[in-house]
């Protein structure tokens, strides 16, 4: 199968699902979302940044009055036996208003992408769930790119299985919401798998074009996503420079090409490092509880008691609604499977790639909370983690397939993957919108259907539908493509028939 169909058809599918959260999800039932939203109605409009306040971590901008009122939204939030029907907001804008937001210093990149249909669409509700639908459709762009590549290896079933418990529910909840995460999650795996790639083609071959483009657009899309995106660009990179052979990394930074993508990244890190250094957003990130604990204790209490937080699978709405226990517990066996697999088969400098990445979920956390632990508190959420979480996983899936290769028959084992995925998804969906259509403790199961207190646009009904056809097609899409692989049809005749002489010696 052409890799652009591939790349369409996966899009469209994790699309599906990621535009079922943004429409099922109350307006501002995300974490922060309202100062996100006003963050990207402020970017469009000129406001990087906004006016400094009496807080450090908050600025003044103008924007839409319903916009501006979204703080007011979030009545149902931190309890969840409040449904979202006690929400009110404004309908239409009439003008612009100042109001305050947490994400002011942070980067624009994201905020300029998804803030503009609020531009031209006065009614808060359609403008909100626009922008939230042009975040899904950007954030599935990347993930789509990642798995295609993640198809030329032989493997194909065993990195699928990978790639389906990598991306947990919580990553769908927040591409269907304005919030930079989803992104930083999905450009850092493209960024990844497509670097992966690169270095495994067979000696003295030239990167595609394409290829370079998406890890140029992928470097500085991660690193400008958040404020320690930067990091996991630098961990990407060691990970990708540990998983490649020293012979074919010694041909490509020959290349002129190469060297080309490696500048613009690097000047990428570059900027969003000084644009992070230059509003100081790293000590501007807000008061919590704990800010009195030592460096000391705050490193310990993150490696025992918040190491894998149920942040990393699923913890929806502001931090209040939980996935079933079901979900936690296939996801954790499916993520440590994963990576325990991959350390008992892979071999030398992979264990090492893994390693790395390991660390970037266990390690890294504890060390930046314990540094920022007398100026913040504790700050640190799970789905801070997911960069490094998901391309453990992907780069443990893709040590296992580089070692077994297609030897192994995965497919049986891929159908009862998918199977367990898709119910643990589709419990995760309904459950949520069960919260916010008539709030946790009902007893009867079926309320959110018969008596619903709120519901999105459409009704509820719809929405399942579309969510349950959107994950069997996701699975089913994602299993199809294992099944049949991927044509690689180069946009660069060049970079496929010819190479220098010099790389023709190394060849050989």
């Amino acid at each position: 199968m052409p890799e652009w169909r591939v790349f369409l058809f996966t899009w469209l599918s994790f699309a599906a699902l990621a535009v079922a959260w943004a429409v099922a999800t109350p307006l501002g039932a995300s974490p922060d979302e309202p100062s996100h939203l006003i963050k990207a109605a402020a970017v469009v409009r000129g406001e990087l940044i906004g006016d400094a306040t009496s807080k450090p971590a908050v600025t003044r901008v103008d924007v839409p009055e319903g916009i501006a009122e979204s703080k007011g939204w979030t009545c149902y939030a931190f309890d969840p036996t409040v449904p979202a029907s006690c929400m009110d907001f404004t309908d239409e804008s009439s003008g612009l208003e100042p109001s305050t937001t947490s994400a002011g210093l942070y980067q624009p990149l994201y905020y300029a992408l998804v803030g503009w249909p609020s531009l031209f669409i006065e009614n808060t509700e359609v403008a909100v769930l626009a922008m939230r639908t042009v975040s899904a459709l950007i954030c599935s762009a990347f993930l789509a790119v990642a798995f295609t590549a993640l198809m030329r290896w032989s493997g194909r079933f065993i990195v699928a299985i990978g790639f389906i418990a990598a991306i947990t529910p919580m990553w769908y909840f927040l591409a269907g919401a304005v919030n930079p995460n989803a992104l930083e999650v999905a450009s850092g795996l493209a960024l990844l798998v497509v670097f992966l790639a690169v270095l495994k083609e067979r000696a003295a071959l030239v990167p595609r074009i394409p290829d370079l483009v998406v890890l140029a657009v992928s470097g500085i899309v991660l690193a400008s996503s958040r404020s320690m995106s930067p990091l996991w660009v630098a961990m990407i990179g060691v990970m990708a420079l540990i998983y490649a052979k020293p012979a074919r990394l010694q041909e490509l930074i020959r290349m002129p090409r190469v060297l080309a993508t490696v500048g613009v990244i690097f000047a990428g890190v570059a900027a969003a490092a000084a644009w992070i250094l230059w509003t100081g957003t790293l000590g501007s990130m807000g008061n919590f509880p704990g800010a009195d604990t030592s460096p000391g204790t705050a490193f310990a209490t993150m490696l025992t008691d918040r190491a894998f937080d149920p942040g990393l699978i699923g913890v929806f709405g502001w931090l209040d609604t939980f996935a079933p226990p079901y979900v936690y517990a296939l996801w954790w066996t499916l993520l440590f499977g994963t990576i325990i697999l991959g350390l008992g088969v892979a071999r030398g400098r992979k264990i090492a790639g893994i390693v790395v990445g390991i660390l970037g979920v266990y390690l890294v956390p504890a060390v930046v909370q314990a540094m920022s632990i007398t100026s913040t508190g504790y700050i640190w959420q799970g789905r801070y983690a997911l960069v490094p979480l998901v391309t453990v996983v992907v780069f443990s899936a893709v040590a296992i397939a580089d070692r077994l290769g297609a030897r192994v028959p995965v497919v049986r084992l891929y159908v009862v993957v998918a199977a367990f995925v898709a119910i643990g998804q589709y419990l995760t969906f309904s459950g949520t919108l069960s919260r916010y259509a008539v709030g946790v403790g009902q007893e009867d199961l079926l309320a959110m259907y018969r008596n619903p207190v709120w519901a999105p646009p459409l009704g509820i009904v719809p929405w399942v539908v579309i969510a349950v056809v959107a994950i069997l097609a996701i699975l089913g899409i994602v299993g199809w493509v294992a099944s049949r692989g991927i044509r690689t049809e180069s946009s660069d005749p060049i970079a496929e028939s010819r190479t220098s002489p010099s790389l023709a010696m190394t060849s050989r």
